[in-house]
């Protein structure tokens, strides 16, 4: 009788365990509309995906197209976060279906859900180019339109991010620097978060023993990420922008000197126009959207950084804004923490980093629950450097702020040929992320191999390539539920400096924006190094070291990468010049690290003495 009760009592405790969400997750991609078809029987979809794939949960694609009204008359939208226009019926549907399919590690009813809520699929009747009339914040008329030209990101040429007239392309995304856009964005995010919230508590859904229901706003229509320009151009153009770039220097360079500090920093070349005041700064002028491989071209070098951090600083307070709407719901319901928000943000340490707006990615997540990347099969020689980074970043702010961090990858592009191929780079995505302590795996354009529009993805023969990616099947089902690994600090580190790119000259001493590990002459030993030896280590920031030095002291080791030559005041203070530094600071004896650390400013000027 004892071996009865003890047996119960193991069981009771998994059951207990499990329910406090520390189980490993695979989440499938899709649409409302291919959730409710029923043309191939009941809950065809989800059966397949929890019984072929794995499954244990959904992430829907909301789009705004589907949701809002057609033909907006009002900036109803932009004053009043709870219009009662909104088209909520497909979302229903879905969430109906995906609360009361069975849960495959629970055993309740109820799979988990995200909800990736696309922000920039906009619709051409909402937005007027032509208009004539003043505004008094921007010399256009709003009257009757959600927006016009200057509250979409711009580049320097004042193109908007699309080709084709608005009637024929909705493709486009609003700027972080326009009072339209941005309450735009946060009102639309809070709607959707309030009437989850509204549907979870009509349906009496279990708040205490399920995961939270998580957000994932994104800022694009196309790649469903947040970033300035999905096209690889520089953007921040728009006349809100220069504006806002005009108040950001006035801050930094502040009078009486503030106009001479600023011009001993930008560093000017022959022939740069002069600045007499900081109201002539006009960034479009300086060539800063070139490739930061041609910095000697820019007019204004130094002035870069200012502009690349104005940028940062901006995309940062979006992703804030978020984090109050979601809060400012939760604040409204007796249920604590059950809405939560993610970023999704793609790659964290690729070549176009400076366009997507961020080099150290570590500050976006201060207020958010969870990050997302989304390395496409390509990257594959870095997922293991990229399972270290997220994890040290979430273990970072887990630190700080004691709360719980989840961090994951994504597969995606998904093709007609080479299926094996491809199965093996995802199982080995999968395992770098599930074995560095990733809470879940989630799988975007499943079935969708020629990447067509929504309304064409959701026939059933797009659905039965289970034998096609069989390998990758496997491992998704092999890893589903599994308890989530270990994701702790490690006794080991190396600063990874968010180097800003005008100092770097690729032909000699290749490097990415934030830089690599190592003295390397061409790509492919950057590949090769990340992808042979680049595992096990945690990855220390320039933010981390600025605003907590204190979180370095645990370290036995920490190397510098080659960027770290290149350093702010505050970083080189609190890593190098504090009695800190001999005691847990060793240089190590690998010549692939790069030995000297701070002796440059982030400018490129040689460092002076700090006392």
């Amino acid at each position: 009788m004892k071996n009865i009760y003890i047996i119960f009592a193991v069981f009771s405790f998994c059951q207990f365990a499990i329910s406090q969400e520390n189980y490993y997750g695979i989440y499938f991609l899709t649409f409302p509309n291919v959730i409710t078809d029923t043309r191939f029987g009941e809950d065809w979809f989800l059966n397949d995906i929890t019984e072929n794939w794995g499954a244990t949960g959904v992430q829907l694609d909301v789009h705004l197209r589907d949701i809002h009204p057609r033909t907006p008359s009002s900036l109803e939208v932009l004053a009043n976060p709870e219009t009662p226009s909104y088209n909520w019926l497909p979302l229903d549907k879905a969430l109906d279906r995906i609360l009361a399919f069975p849960h495959p590690i629970l055993g309740t009813p109820g799979l988990d859900v995200h909800i990736r809520v696309r922000l920039g699929s906009l619709l051409p009747a909402w937005v007027d180019f032509y208009r004539e009339g003043p505004c008094p914040a921007c010399g256009l008329v709003h009257a009757g339109h959600l927006f016009a030209d200057h509250d979409f990101h711009c580049d320097k040429s004042g193109h908007h991010n699309f080709k084709e007239p608005p009637s024929k392309n909705s493709n486009r995304h609003l700027n972080f620097t326009s009072p339209n856009a941005i309450t735009y964005y946060k009102n639309i995010l809070r709607a959707v978060a309030e009437h989850t919230m509204r549907y979870l508590l009509d349906h009496q859904f279990d708040f205490a023993n399920r995961r939270p229901v998580e957000f994932v706003p994104s800022t694009t229509y196309k790649n469903a990420e947040l970033e300035y320009n999905s096209d690889r151009k520089m953007a921040g153009y728009s006349k809100y922008d220069v504006i806002s770039f005009y108040n950001y220097l006035a801050e930094i360079y502040p009078e009486p000197n503030g106009l001479d500090s600023l011009i001993a920093c930008w560093g000017p070349a022959n022939g740069a126009p002069r600045i007499q005041f900081i109201e002539d700064v006009d960034p479009s002028r300086y060539d800063w959207d070139v490739d930061s491989n041609t910095f000697h071209q820019y007019q204004y070098p130094g002035g870069r950084l200012d502009f690349l951090n104005f940028r940062f600083k901006k995309l940062k307070g979006v992703i804030d804004l978020f984090s109050e709407a979601i809060k400012e719901v939760e604040a409204n319901y007796p249920v604590d923490k059950y809405l939560s928000l993610a970023i999704q943000i793609g790659s964290i340490y690729d070549y176009h980093l400076e366009y997507r707006g961020f080099l150290d990615a570590t500050a976006l997540l201060e207020n958010v629950d969870a990050l997302r990347l989304a390395d496409i099969p390509g990257y594959s020689d870095y997922f293991k450097f990229s399972a270290d980074y997220a994890r040290s970043i979430t273990n970072y702010w887990e630190s700080m702020s004691g709360r719980n961090y989840g961090f994951s990858s994504e597969t995606n592009n998904p093709v007609k040929k080479e299926h094996r191929t491809i199965s093996k780079k995802w199982c080995d995505q999968i395992d770098a992320f599930f074995y560095k302590g990733a809470d879940c795996h989630i799988v975007a354009n499943w079935g969708n191999l020629d990447n067509k529009a929504a309304e064409e993805v959701h026939l059933k023969k797009n659905y039965t390539s289970w034998d096609r990616y069989r390998i990758f099947a496997e491992k998704l089902k092999s890893l589903s539920g599994k308890f989530r690994q270990p994701h702790g600090r490690l006794n080991r580190a190396v600063h990874l400096s968010a180097n800003y790119a005008p100092f770097r000259n690729v032909k000699e001493n290749f490097y990415m924006p934030i830089s690599v590990f190592m003295n390397a002459d061409s790509k492919s030993e950057v590949r090769t190094y990340l992808k042979n030896n680049l595992f096990s280590y945690d990855i220390i920031t320039d933010y981390m070291i600025a605003h907590s030095p204190n979180f370095l002291l645990p370290y036995r080791y920490i190397s510098f990468s080659k960027g770290s030559e290149y350093m702010s005041d505050v970083v080189y203070q609190n890593l190098i010049k504090k009695k800190l530094y001999q005691s847990y600071v060793p240089f190590q004896t690998d010549d692939r690290y790069f030995k000297t650390a701070g002796v440059k400013t982030e400018r490129g000027k040689d460092r002076s003495i700090i006392q």
